[in-house]
């Protein structure tokens, strides 16, 4: 179950990283953080496999894992929040079980959209104690 990540800094858009997950040398999907502000400590995440075959094998949820490291560690941001559909079920699932915590809709957390966007946040303290009970 284990996929490549290799990862691309925008340098023409410093507020964005993109890892292309790759998984026997083949690109399934991709990871991003994006609209990162360092002067708060926050950005938006996303990951998406889209290679059909590949989904629900776990590698989302692994990508997620290493890029949530490094957004806490390397970038040392303080909270990460995604969006989702709240008729998608499956990322819903994927971000629950990478700790985030549901916070309310899209329209309520202030970042824009439908009323049936649900926004989910994980702040570095809950990641913390999440490696803690993993590791």
């Amino acid at each position: 179950m284990v996929a490549a990540l290799v990862l691309f800094i925008g340098a023409l858009r410093p507020n964005v990283i993109l890892w292309t997950i790759e998984h026997q040398e083949s690109p399934i999907g991709l990871s991003l953080i994006r609209h990162i502000d360092r002067e708060k400590g926050r950005a938006t995440v996303a990951v998406l496999i889209g290679e059909r075959s590949e989904q629900r094998k776990g590698f989302a949820l692994e990508a997620a894992a290493i890029r949530n490291d490094f957004a806490f560690g390397q970038l040392e941001l303080r909270s990460l929040r995604a969006t989702v559909r709240s008729e998608n079920h499956a990322s819903r699932g994927l971000l629950e079980r990478a700790g985030y915590k549901l916070i309310g809709t899209a329209a309520e957390a202030g970042v824009g959209g439908s009323g049936n966007a649900l926004v989910f946040e994980l702040q570095r303290r809950g990641h913390e104690r999440q490696r803690e009970t993993a590791g």
